[in-house]
């Protein structure tokens, strides 16, 4: 990592040059250290716990609170998540706003995670829910987005 004003600094995984206030992505961001706390694969299917749940919901109402936001096609695994969003542009929208809902998601789960945490509902994993930062591809052609549709929703069958 490099050191930045005496401190370790993560390095910067966005490209600057590219256009992350609107269009189509495909997103994955993974639970700390891979472990598997959202569910479980059962048969083909992910059979989602408490936690699971609560981060399909953050999910399903995104648009609801980010009017410039649709999701496409989701799926909550037992140890990463896998989304495509489209942004909308939007003259309030950031140069970095895929970056700000998914933190935003993100920081809502983490939330989540802890008040089930204390409820007694999900296991003590330590104070991090997910790993630094997300993964993402942007969605250039219609053929690209019906091959990771079928990625995601072929993704629980293809856990083992």
């Amino acid at each position: 990592m490099p050191i930045v004003n005496g401190e370790y600094r993560r390095p910067q995984l966005r490209n600057g040059k590219i256009n992350y206030r609107f269009g189509w992505f495909f997103v994955t961001f993974q639970v700390f250290e891979n472990k598997s706390e959202l569910g479980a694969i059962v048969g083909e299917c992910c059979v989602l716990n408490a936690l699971g749940e609560a981060v399909k919901n953050l999910i399903e109402t995104l648009p609801k609170f980010n009017h410039e936001v649709f999701v496409d096609v989701f799926v909550v695994m037992p140890n990463h998540v896998h989304l495509i969003l489209k942004i909308e542009d939007c003259t309030t929208n950031t140069d970095h706003h895929l970056g700000k809902i998914i933190g935003k998601l993100k920081s809502l789960a983490a939330r989540e995670y802890r008040l089930l945490k204390e409820k007694g509902l999900v296991r003590d994993i330590g104070s991090k829910l997910w790993q630094a930062n997300y993964w993402e591809k942007i969605v250039t052609s219609h053929e690209q987005l019906e091959a990771i549709r079928a990625y995601i929703v072929n993704n629980p069958k293809k856990w083992s």
